[in-house]
């Protein structure tokens, strides 16, 4: 299991009841990123989900948990 702050999931607003903390593969895969420091996970598809935003062509991933744990597991 995947294990996340649990200040970040407190914070964290998840209509798939954290379904990226128990399952692997995760819900939303990793598609790119720029650099550690500035962590931007673009989704691979139109999920169903209130943190995958358009940004321009992308579908960007604003979720809090998602990114700690791709710093955390590099996935």
């Amino acid at each position: 299991m995947i294990s996340v702050d649990s200040l970040i999931i407190d914070e964290t607003e998840c209509d798939k009841d954290f379904t990226c903390l128990k399952e692997i593969p995760l819900y939303c895969s990793v598609f790119s990123t720029l650099g550690r420091s500035m962590v931007v996970l673009q989704c691979q598809e139109r999920l169903d989900c209130r943190h995958n935003k358009s940004y321009g062509a992308l579908r960007v991933c604003k979720c809090q948990v998602r990114h700690e744990i791709f710093r955390k597991y590099g996935k």
